[in-house]
């Protein structure tokens, strides 16, 4: 599946979705206290509150947490193990990041024989 236009998902929800039990922090750049900090377990949800301005992420394990914007499934955040820091979780910068091939594209779904 082609990868969202940033300007097309600007403003929509994203949700972070854990395959895998992982912490993680989430900080919004516009200042204040972080958003989330802790683990999620296995398919536990964390929707990104519209509130927060700029949404960062902080996470040792992105290859287990699923983006989803619009409902979207966009695929892990990255495709291995390895620390990110300073991940904007806005919808369009998500795309962007899609677009420029630094986020794994969601494996195609089976196909019936």
């Amino acid at each position: 599946p082609a990868a969202p236009q940033p300007q097309a998902v600007a403003g929509q929800p994203v949700a972070l979705v854990a395959t895998e039990e992982v912490w993680l922090r989430i900080d919004d750049a516009g200042g204040g206290p972080a958003v989330f900090q802790g683990t999620m377990t296995p398919g536990q949800t964390l929707q990104i509150l519209a509130t927060a301005q700029r949404p960062i992420l902080r996470t040792g394990r992105p290859q287990v947490l699923r983006i989803q914007v619009g409902g979207r499934d966009l695929g892990p955040l990255e495709p291995v193990e390895r620390t990110v820091s300073d991940v904007s979780l806005r919808a369009e910068d998500i795309a962007a990041r899609l677009q420029a091939g630094t986020v794994a594209a969601p494996a195609p779904a089976p196909t019936a024989r």
